[in-house]
């Protein structure tokens, strides 16, 4: 009998200790796994080194628009937006909540700070959605603005400072563009707010 004790007591024990074990380690988990989430999701932006980069490589002839802004983006420390296409690397950027989007006033074919005060700045990347196309064609990296108050960018192979844009790509002409700027986060975190997209939807 006094066995049979020692059996049911000694049952009851282990019985309460895998409950306390598996409760501790429900309570413990989502406390992990929010560290872990803001540990992948926290991400900050150096302007600088971003514009550094494409001071030295606009013009290296390697990739296309896309990989050149996305090796930009990785050097200012963002290394988990890097795209090969132009639609992709818009909607990674905005699907990570790395900025918000813009739609971008155009003054004679080129972008005027004073049009677009709050929705760009050095180092945000601008977007070239083609309205015959349908679809983004062309991505580049504002770097400021001139004297005169356009901006300046680093389009890979073709820098533009100002008045007058170049660009060009298959039937599109130079004037029929929407421009979109993605206005960066210094700083991301998982507790960041989404923001509400101002574009085509992809």
């Amino acid at each position: 009998l006094q066995f049979v004790t020692f059996l049911e007591e000694n049952m009851t024990k282990r019985l309460l200790g895998s409950v306390l074990a598996i409760v501790l380690t429900l309570s413990i988990l989502p406390i992990l796994s929010t560290k872990a989430d803001a540990a992948k999701i926290n991400a900050f932006y150096d302007r600088k080194k971003s514009l550094a980069y494409a001071d030295a490589h606009w013009n290296d002839g390697k990739g296309l628009c896309a990989e050149f802004v996305s090796d930009c983006l990785k050097a200012g420390g963002l290394t988990e937006s890097y795209r090969t296409r132009v639609c992709t690397l818009y909607d990674a950027l905005l699907s990570n909540n790395y900025g918000r989007s813009y739609k971008l006033k155009i003054f004679d074919d080129s972008i005027l700070e004073s049009q677009n005060k709050g929705k760009i700045k050095a180092g945000d990347p601008i977007f070239y959605y083609c309205n015959r196309c349908k679809e983004f064609n062309h991505v580049s990296l504002c770097n400021g603005f001139n004297s005169a108050g356009f901006a300046i960018e680093y389009s890979h192979n073709n820098p533009h400072n100002g008045y007058k844009r170049t660009y060009t790509y298959r039937h599109c002409g130079t004037y029929d563009w929407t421009l979109y700027s993605i206005s960066m986060y210094d700083k991301v975190t998982i507790f960041g707010k989404k923001t509400n997209i101002d574009a085509p939807k992809i």
